[in-house]
C-alpha cells in the first residue's frame, strides 16, 4: 500500500521541487497551495505525512498547525519556514510538530529527513 504525503506550500515552485525530490514508487504525493484547497482535501483523505509551510495564505500559523494536528492526530507533521526563531520552533513542537525544516533546504538532506518518517 502506498504511503500518502500531503505537501502544502503557497509557492507552486517549492511544491513542485519537493514533489520531485521526494518522489518514490511507494509514495503518493498530493500538493495543495492554499488554505481552501487544504480544507477540501483533509475532509476526504488521510495522510501518513503532512509537509507544510508554517504560513499559508488565508490563515494564521499557530491556528493552522493546531487545526492540522487536531484533524490528523496520528499523522507525522513536518513544518517548513524561513523563520528560524527558536521560540517559533518551541511553540510548534508543543502543538505536536514532528520536525522543523528551515528554508531554503538542501534537496538531498530533506529527502533523507522526510524518508525517515515514511
Amino acid at each position: 500500500m502506498k504511503k500518502q504525503v500531503l505537501i502544502i506550500n503557497n509557492d507552486v515552485g517549492v511544491s513542485y521541487l519537493l514533489t520531485k525530490v521526494l518522489k518514490l514508487p511507494e509514495v503518493k504525493i498530493i500538493t495543495k497551495n492554499s488554505y481552501e484547497d487544504v480544507n477540501d482535501i483533509v475532509e476526504k483523505q488521510c495522510f501518513d505525512l503532512i509537509l507544510t509551510d508554517a504560513l499559508i495564505d488565508g490563515t494564521f500559523m499557530f491556528e493552522y498547525i493546531e487545526e492540522l494536528r487536531s484533524k490528523f492526530p496520528d499523522t507525522r507533521l513536518v513544518v517548513m519556514s524561513e523563520m528560524n526563531q527558536q521560540s517559533i520552533k518551541n511553540n510548534l513542537k508543543i502543538m505536536g510538530m514532528d520536525d522543523f525544516i528551515s528554508l531554503p533546504f538542501n534537496p538531498i538532506k530533506i529527502k533523507e529527513r522526510i524518508s525517515s518518517y515514511l
